[in-house]
This record gives structure tokens, C-alpha cells and sequence, in this order.
């Protein structure tokens, strides 16, 4: 196995992990302190486990709430909750991911870029996959990036003031963000494109270019299109999305 940026390379499989370092998750968290420091040693790059990550961060919120402070006792549900998820860490080892884009059946097929976003109250997300099918009809979908984010308790003074339709707004945007880091590190390979919503929602703002919105949604509004097409925009029921 070889180790870089909290990425691990099984070479006899050509797979990807998360690297995990057992020591870190060793000590029981019973303050916010520790709360954050085993939450941050949790290092992954590409969002492999962005998902498990996202309820971490939940618990971090959660340990940070009316008068606390870094060295005071947690409350008995967050820190058996926390530490519940530290103690599920080590399952991560059975996660991997395909390092090869292309098997030998798809090697110079039509590639595409799926990218799908998410979100709901208490956090949103997105995930983005290659696709590509070769000339003998093989398809072969891999992970590429995930990316998980919590929403801030204060809802008003957040901006999204509660509202999902706001939050998949926000997610559409992260799902931009992801396609400019790709095209960018693939020097702008990807013409294929697919961004996947399923908010109908958000994709009719996205269409929309006749109404004057208010400040929140069109500021987003104005990013998404400095970066996408409108018909690069497409609905993902709710069930299949794996962003969900």
C-alpha cells in the first residue's frame, strides 16, 4: 500500500481508501475540544466519505450549543452519539474506490461528466461520476469527487432562512464549484456534461432569465451560469440520486 494526502493506493487491487490512523480515535471525546480534534483527523480529499463525514460535522454543531465551551462536559446524547460515530471509523477500511478511469473496454470511448447535488435542513451535498462507453458498448462508471457541508443552526442570519428550495440552490452552486475543480485539473476535458437537481425548483430558476430575483437566489443564480449551460441542467428523482 502506498499513503499520500490521506488517500490510501492498494497496488495489488488499484483501489483508493481513506487512511485512517486508529490512534487518533483511541481517547473517549468528552468536550467540544476533543470533539473537533477527532473530527479534523479525519482527512478525505476527494469525498470518498463524504456522507459519514457530514454526521460528524453534525455532531461537531451539536456539541457547540447554549453556554459552552471548549473544555466543558459534553451532553450525555452528543457525546454518546460522537463517540458511537468514532467507534464506527474503522469500518471506513472495507470502503474503496476504483483508481482507473477506463477499463480495457472503454480506453478512448465517449466520456461524460455527471455531477449531482442535494441538500435538505441540515446539510447538502454533491457527488460527481465519469461515465464512459466504449466502442464495444462496456460501460464504466467511476467516482470521482464528493463534498459534504453542514447548514449553520442560525437559519436567518445564514441567509437560506429555513428553506430547502434555498439549500438546493446552494447545493446547485457547490455542484458548479465541483465541475470548475474537475475541468480544471483534467485541463477542460470534459464537453459531455450532465448536472443533475432534484429540485424543479431550482432547475426553473436556472431557466429562467426573465425575472428579477432577490439578491440570495440571484447572486447563485449568476454563478451557476458563469459556469454552466441551461441544458446542461437536467431532473434526478429524489430516490435515485446519490447525492440524497
Amino acid at each position: 500500500e502506498k499513503k499520500l494526502l490521506g488517500v490510501v493506493w492498494n497496488t495489488d487491487t488499484d483501489r483508493l481508501s481513506v487512511a485512517i490512523d486508529d490512534e487518533k480515535f483511541e481517547k473517549r471525546a468528552e468536550t467540544p475540544r476533543h470533539v473537533v480534534q477527532q473530527q479534523a483527523a479525519l482527512f478525505d480529499p476527494i469525498g470518498m466519505i463524504a456522507p459519514f463525514i457530514l454526521l460528524g460535522r453534525r455532531w461537531t454543531q451539536s456539541s457547540m450549543v447554549d453556554d459552552w465551551s471548549w473544555d466543558k462536559r459534553l451532553l450525555a446524547a452528543v457525546e454518546e452519539g460522537f463517540n458511537k460515530w468514532t467507534a464506527s471509523i474503522h469500518l471506513l477500511r472495507k470502503l474503496s474506490i476504483p483508481r482507473a478511469w477506463d477499463s480495457p473496454e472503454t480506453v478512448g470511448g465517449a466520456e461524460q461528466l455527471h455531477i449531482f447535488s442535494d441538500a435538505c435542513l441540515t446539510g447538502f451535498g454533491t457527488v460527481a461520476y465519469r461515465r464512459v462507453v466504449g466502442a464495444s458498448g462496456a460501460i464504466r462508471v467511476v467516482f470521482l469527487k464528493g463534498n459534504s457541508h453542514v447548514t449553520p443552526k442560525n437559519a436567518s442570519r445564514a441567509g437560506f432562512h429555513g428553506s430547502i428550495p434555498r439549500l438546493e440552490l446552494s447545493a446547485a452552486v457547490k455542484a458548479t464549484e465541483v465541475l470548475k475543480a474537475i475541468q480544471h485539473s483534467v485541463q477542460g476535458r470534459f464537453v459531455d456534461i450532465w448536472m443533475w437537481s432534484d429540485s424543479t425548483c431550482v432547475l426553473n430558476q436556472i431557466r429562467d432569465h426573465s425575472r428579477n430575483y432577490k439578491t440570495y437566489v440571484a447572486n447563485r443564480l449568476s454563478k451557476i451560469h458563469k459556469v454552466t449551460k441551461d441544458n446542461q441542467w437536467r431532473y434526478c428523482d429524489s430516490e435515485k440520486n446519490p447525492a440524497d
